[in-house]
């Protein structure tokens, strides 16, 4: 099995949510994915 490098761009828009809200979605997003098997780098920009 090869191992490869991946860049995924994720995008959290919801008109019916405040900026606060998306900024703990965002977060808690970022800490799942951190979390995974294999994943060398995550970061998040809000």
């Amino acid at each position: 099995m090869s191992l490869e490098n991946i860049q995924l761009t994720i995008t959290l828009s919801d008109p019916q949510l405040e900026e606060e809200q998306l900024q703990t979605d965002t977060e808690n997003m970022l800490s799942e994915i951190q979390g995974f098997d294999g994943v060398q780098k995550a970061e998040g920009k809000i």
